[in-house]
């Protein structure tokens, strides 16, 4: 390894170690990974008023009917983009009804909400 160039008055420095194979990037740690908030205080307060949609998006724990996949699939999609409090609501009324085992007759007018809440949504 050449020495590195001296500086005035410093002697140049040699390196006695073997040079260091290429490494790839580590991924970020959750610790790395933390970005500061810079949102100003009244943006903090806001949102903390607003219920976070976007986060908490449930996800169905039965078979979605055929019929009602595509809806829910793109209600899910809208949810996670931007908060729609009317869709979120639909949303989360069909889902609890589909876990919970509902009738098909409440699910297929359930469906029908979400499906009229998603197109408002848009």
């Amino acid at each position: 390894m050449p020495p590195t160039p001296a500086v005035q008055g410093v002697p140049p420095v040699y390196s006695t170690a073997p040079p260091q194979p290429d490494t790839p990037p580590q991924p970020a740690t959750a610790a790395s990974a933390r970005v500061p908030d810079v949102r100003t205080p009244a943006d903090r307060s806001e949102a903390a008023q607003t219920p976070s949609v976007s986060q908490d998006v449930p996800q169905p724990q039965a078979e979605v009917p055929s019929q009602f996949k595509s809806i829910v699939r793109r209600s899910q999609k809208v949810l996670l983009r931007k908060t729609a409090p009317e869709l979120a609501t639909a949303y989360n009324e069909f889902i609890a009804a589909l876990n919970a085992g509902a009738p098909a007759e409440d699910l297929e007018n359930l469906g029908d909400d979400l499906e009229d809440a998603y197109h408002d949504a848009r």
